[in-house]
């Protein structure tokens, strides 16, 4: 005969795991997580504005624009922008793991408001690798 001992937990609610999210070993070990930020769509080409993550700013997004920011992995963040209304993301970040996030514009009253969501690695891929292509080569500007 064998006894086993054992003790049992409930939860209420799991952890959310983020599921737009592609895992990289090296940036692992280094304890850092990498978001990707990109807007392709027309709507609001003249208007920027900034991303902050928590409360610094971090970069400025613009019309066809692609920025990788690596980050320590410190738990949960929030990924805003605001400009006549504030948009946000909250992420839990983990160490190792690529963050995808597509910025773009919403109608506004007075000014385009911006809009911040998570996309799917590969679609997020093709989208930044369009960008790429019809982004203007610095060598050949005049």
């Amino acid at each position: 005969c064998h006894r086993i001992k054992a003790d049992i937990y409930r939860m209420d609610s799991l952890p959310p795991v983020e599921t737009h999210a592609v895992f990289d070993s090296l940036h692992f070990l280094n304890g850092e997580s990498v978001i990707h930020l990109f807007r392709k769509f027309p709507l609001g080409a003249a208007l920027s504005y900034d991303v902050k993550i928590n409360d610094s700013v971090v970069t400025r997004a613009r019309n066809n624009w692609a920025e990788e920011i690596v980050i320590p992995a410190t738990g949960e963040v929030v990924i805003w922008a605001s400009t006549e209304n504030r948009a946000e993301l909250k992420l839990i970040l983990q160490a190792g793991y690529h963050y995808y996030i597509r910025c773009g514009m919403k109608y506004g009253i007075m000014v385009g408001r911006p809009k911040l969501e998570i996309v799917e690695p590969s679609v997020a891929k093709a989208e930044i690798e369009a960008i790429q292509q019809t982004a203007p080569d610095p060598d050949t500007e005049p």
